[in-house]
């Protein structure tokens, strides 16, 4: 299993479950983007926000057209210095609690 932190995010997109968000910093001198797709019950955050959560990716494929979309599962947030906004889910900065009951093999 797999962690991933992501730095001063900003929501994309918002759906039902949770939403898109992108990830901007610089690479080779130029800007550059990652785009993760978060799940949550919650809403997610307004403004700038860091998020940690389990990694996971699914691959997909479209009329012939096969992608990649990286996912953030069980995310925990925390709001930017910067930002206004206040988050109303867990405050907690630690990792993603995991079940020791789970189907994993090792």
């Amino acid at each position: 299993m797999a962690f991933v932190t992501v730095r001063d995010a900003t929501v994309v997109n918002r759906n039902g479950k949770g939403g898109t968000i992108v990830e901007t910093y610089i690479r080779n001198g130029e800007e550059a983007k990652s785009y993760y797709k978060v799940w949550t019950d919650e809403p997610l955050p307004e403004g700038k926000f860091d998020v940690s959560g389990i990694l996971s990716v699914r691959v997909s494929e479209y009329e012939g057209n096969v992608r990649a979309e990286v996912h953030i599962n069980k995310p925990r947030f925390k709001v930017g210095e910067d930002s206004q906004a206040v988050y109303r889910g867990s405050q907690s900065w630690s990792n993603p609690g995991v079940s020791a009951l789970d189907d994993s093999p090792f």
